[in-house]
């Protein structure tokens, strides 16, 4: 018992180690074989214990193998393998020379291959009925061809092995141990459809005879033939089908190719056939609304054939008894179209047209701020529940029940159905006049003097300050002003809050700023008198007056700041027309006069004039210039040396003063003199050079010797 049990033991681990004894005593050093790569060159050997196979025979005999490689009688397994995967069951037996053998499972891993392929397809392929293929080349990912890969290539859902038919077909590719990680070229075939063309005969008619009339081939032309043909026919505009055209009535004949490798044309023809005509009239056809229905009188010739009469509304369905007010299409049906045919055109509308009513107002009136509800007046053969009015502003799409603002007012009269209408006649709009105002315009006339200035404006019957405002446009301008400044003629415009009210069309105001003129007189004693605003113009004159006749200021005549006792003389530069208003500058091009400005807010207020020389004097000329209708002159001497240097040694000093006229002289006495009483001292003299002479030290642009 006990020999039984170690010898099962020993031959079921022999068994496990995957060896089969035949009276062999040897064994293997690993049945793991090195692992290989497809398409790449192997070579493993299988080594006995000990590391000798001499004496020792090797044979595959059953099991799997990778494609490609060979075991050979000395142990070694060479080749290049063509497929992957992982071989667990390659039985290989190893024979003794004594006759002794055992057969070894022996398992090896051959690893799939990355590589690229290319794609080449035809192109431009018209359909011929031959067959296409692409072609195909493996490489490695370095680049170097694989000629011993086989690809496999398939085409389109189906995996055929080529395309023949017109269509888009995808190319598959699968190569037997590999991975295909990149790919270039083409990814489809694709075939066009050859041409075609169909025709037929041309259009056929033929009497009722019970018998079918078909085309025929005789009246098909395709080319080219192979693209087949089908012929289908639709009577009286129904569904195409392939039943052939025996009854009456009128057919539409459609040929059209059926080869899918062929453009698919079609080409048409009619075939009719002629029935008994019928003709019918039709009368009665025209109704008012009244809640009843109606239909049309209808008759036929002959009289003893038998049809149908039905009634299609506006929205295209079937009534069966028309009573809506609505256009209705009349439509006969034969009951035996296969025999008979209408004929002849009838009257095939039904017209029930809507009652209408007369809807009428006189009312208009002029805005008042109040709501109104207008009276209509309503003329009609049915009651209120068949209408509603309501009232929309042209220019608005809101329906109103009442009227407030000024406009006018479409009158909308809707009725729930098409069964009634308002008449032509009704009235159609109801007008509010907006109501006319009118102002009055005061205080309108002003002198420029710098300031804003306002019209009084006044609405002649009361109405709110927030309903209307008023501007000021400028004669010749557009611009619109709240108030004005500069001088000029502005119109008055009146701008009225909302379309309610409406100025009155006799309306027409200005608002007038005058030009305003000013004499500039510098500081001079006339200019005292001038800028003192403390006096009226009547105090003004005759300050003025006094000043002229005593060259001196009045106890009552004395401008503010000034004194009495200050003698004032006439200075003239030089007296050269005996004119004390002369004026002495330096040049023409330098004569600005500032002794009359024109005040109109404007920045270009400068008198100018003409200018002419006067004869008999060097360098003196007339300045001759208008403001308004009166014409004013100035003297312009011209000078070329520095005022006061009498010696013409470029510079004013005493020896200047020595020769001025009038020095030393009693101030009283002097009438014309180049300086004067600076001091008040009651003399011109040194002491009065002295104090002027830096005013004179440059030349002058314009030296203005007022009184």
């Amino acid at each position: 018992m006990k020999k039984i049990s170690a010898f099962l033991i020993i031959m079921i681990a022999m068994l496990m180690a995957g060896v089969c004894a035949h009276a062999a005593d040897f064994s293997v050093d690993t049945t793991s074989l090195p692992m290989g790569e497809a398409y790449k060159p192997y070579s493993a050997q299988i080594t006995m214990s000990g590391g000798s196979n001499d004496g020792y025979s090797f044979e595959f005999i059953s099991g799997f193998k990778p494609t490609g490689l060979t075991v050979n009688e000395d142990g070694s397994i060479t080749g290049t393998p063509t497929s992957a995967g992982y071989y667990a069951n390659m039985n290989i037996r190893i024979s003794n020379v004594d006759g002794t053998y055992r057969d070894v499972t022996f398992k090896i891993n051959i690893r799939a291959r990355s590589i690229k392929i290319n794609v080449t397809a035809p192109k431009n392929i018209i359909y011929d009925g031959n067959s296409y293929t692409a072609t195909v080349k493996c490489y490695d990912m370095n680049g170097g061809e694989l000629t011993d890969a086989v690809p496999i290539i398939r085409y389109g859902k189906d995996n055929l092995s080529s395309v023949t038919d017109a269509g888009t077909y995808y190319i598959d590719v699968y190569v037997s141990g590999c991975i295909i990680s990149e790919r270039e070229g083409d990814t489809h075939i694709q075939i066009e459809r050859q041409g075609a063309s169909i025709s037929l005969s041309g259009d056929k008619e033929y009497q009722y005879d019970q018998l079918p009339h078909p085309l025929t081939a005789a009246d098909v032309t395709v080319t080219p033939p192979a693209a087949g043909y089908v012929i289908e026919y639709s009577r009286n505009g129904g569904e195409y089908t392939t039943d052939v055209p025996v009854s009456s009535g009128i057919y539409t004949a459609r040929v059209h190719t059926t080869n899918p490798n062929y453009e698919t044309v079609y080409d048409e023809c009619t075939i009719k056939i002629i029935g008994e005509n019928v003709n019918f009239t039709v009368t009665n056809t025209s109704f008012t609304y009244d809640g009843n229905s109606h239909k049309a009188t209808v008759s036929s010739d002959p009289a003893d054939v038998g049809y149908k009469v039905t009634y299609t509304n506006s929205k295209g369905e079937t009534v069966e008894n028309p009573t809506n007010a609505d256009v209705y299409t009349i439509k006969i049906t034969l009951d035996n179209d296969k025999v008979y045919s209408i004929g002849n055109d009838y009257d095939n509308k039904l017209t029930i047209s809507p009652q209408s009513g007369h809807f009428t107002t006189d009312e208009s009136w002029v805005y008042d701020g109040k709501t109104h509800k207008p009276n209509m007046t309503v003329d009609a053969p049915y009651d209120e529940s068949k209408y509603t009015i309501t009232y929309r502003k042209q220019g608005t799409e809101t329906d109103l029940t009442e009227i407030t603002d000024a406009g006018v007012y479409d009158i909308i009269i809707t009725f729930p159905n098409g069964n009634y209408i308002a008449d032509e006649t009704s009235s159609k709009t109801i007008t509010v006049t907006p109501k006319t105002v009118n102002f009055t315009v005061t205080d309108n006339v002003v002198d420029y003097d710098g300031n804003e200035h306002t019209a009084k404006v006044t609405p002649t019957e009361a109405l709110a300050s927030d309903l209307y405002s008023v501007k000021y446009v400028k004669r010749d301008t557009e611009t619109k002003f709240n108030s004005v400044i500069n001088a000029g003629v502005y119109d008055i415009v009146i701008e009225l809050a909302n379309s309610n009210y409406t100025l009155d069309n006799s309306f027409s105001a200005t608002m007038t700023v005058n030009v305003t003129y000013t004499f500039n007189l510098g500081n001079s004693p006339a200019a005292m008198i001038y800028k003192d605003t403390t006096h009226d113009a009547e105090w003004q004159k005759e300050a003025l007056d006094y000043l002229k006749a005593n060259h001196k200021f009045s106890e009552n005549y004395l401008p503010k700041d000034c004194s009495a006792d200050i003698t004032y003389n006439p200075i003239n530069n030089i007296d050269a027309d005996g004119n004390e208003y002369t004026v002495i500058t330096s040049g023409l091009d330098k004569f600005v006069d500032p002794g009359v400005n024109i005040n109109d807010g404007s920045t270009s207020d400068t008198i100018k004039g003409t200018v002419s020389a006067v004869s008999g004097v060097e360098g003196l000329y007339k300045v001759t210039y208008q403001i308004n209708d009166s014409t004013m002159e100035r003297y312009l001497l011209v000078v070329d040396r520095r005022i006061g240097d009498v010696n013409s040694d470029g510079a004013v000093n005493g020896i200047d003063a020595n020769n001025l006229v009038g020095k030393d002289a009693d101030a009283n006495g002097v009438k014309q003199a180049r300086i004067w009483d600076v001091n008040k001292d009651g003399r011109i003299d040194n002491n009065d050079v002295n104090a002027i002479r830096n005013r004179f030290s440059v030349r002058l642009e314009a030296y203005y010797p007022w009184l």
